[in-house]
């Protein structure tokens, strides 16, 4: 049945949907770099490009023409998750400043990532997406020790974030474009299968055929009863076989010597002899 796509199918809510599939595979290269402990440097390039791909999607998301497509939810998880993946690129970069010894930058970095984290809870009206309170706790950690070091220690100027040197990019996952067949080697499950209208045209076809069959078989029926009674007004085809005046039709002496020349009498008698054997063996099969 030939109908309009329904709304998922639009070009702009695929590419809506797309974006986010590659913001979620990011996402998921980010957790298994912290999972396997990875360089600070790493997980910040990692979580920066994760920031960007939900940044994209939260743009994307808002176009009128998709916006009423998707849960109430569904914008504001995609708005916190762009918040935290750009928290923790702050945060493990301010780790890496750490090691460098700029303690000013390091503290830069956890404060905004603390106000990150914070825009993360509050966008999603979850406390604990991804992970974000756990964080928190650990950037103040970080950034009290981090202050601590600099009041005593380094009395480092402590830099606007707008000042702050921007973290590189590690865009591992990329969109890969569909093919036309995904297993070219294999039979096409659906080769041989019609559209809707063509079957719709067979079924048409059937009716038809039986209609006409039924109206020339019973043109047909018709003929041969009415000849039928016309041969019967002509006593037809018993007059054929009159001999007047004596002796025997030839069409039943043809007869007769056929039975004599299969066997004759005998023959027949034999045959009604097997009748009863031959229904048994009918029976049983």
């Amino acid at each position: 049945i030939e109908q309009e796509p329904t709304p998922d199918l639009e070009p702009e809510c695929l590419g809506v949907l797309s974006s986010l599939c590659l913001a979620q595979a990011q996402e998921l290269v980010v957790q298994k770099a912290l999972k396997d402990s990875m360089k600070d440097n790493i997980v910040a390039k990692l979580a920066g490009h994760a920031d960007d791909l939900f940044a994209e999607v939260m743009k994307v998301m808002q176009k009128e023409s998709v916006r009423t497509l998707w849960d109430k939810d569904w914008l504001s998880v995609v708005s916190g998750k762009q918040a935290l993946y750009n928290g923790l690129s702050q945060f493990h970069q301010s780790k890496v400043c750490n090691a460098a010894k700029n303690i000013g930058e390091e503290i830069s970095r956890l404060q905004y990532c603390l106000e990150l984290f914070q825009a993360c809870q509050t966008r999603s009206g979850m406390a604990g997406l991804g992970g974000c309170s756990d964080w928190v706790k650990r950037a103040n950690r970080a950034l009290t020790d981090a202050k601590k070091d600099n009041d005593f220690i380094y009395h480092e100027r402590i830099p606007d974030v707008k000042q702050l040197t921007a973290i590189g990019r590690a865009a591992v996952v990329k969109p890969t474009v569909l093919p036309d067949k995904f297993l070219p080697n294999d039979k096409e499950l659906f080769a041989a299968l019609m559209p809707v209208h063509i079957h719709q045209a067979v079924a048409a076809y059937e009716v038809r055929k039986q209609e006409m069959v039924g109206k020339e078989l019973n043109r047909m029926k018709e003929g041969t009863n009415m000849l039928n009674e016309i041969l019967n007004s002509m006593n037809l085809p018993a007059a054929l076989e009159d001999t007047t005046g004596g002796g025997v039709p030839a069409s039943l002496k043809e007869k007769s010597a056929a039975v004599i020349e299969a066997g004759g009498v005998d023959e027949l008698e034999r045959l009604v002899r097997e009748l009863p054997d031959l229904l048994q063996r009918n029976t049983d099969l």
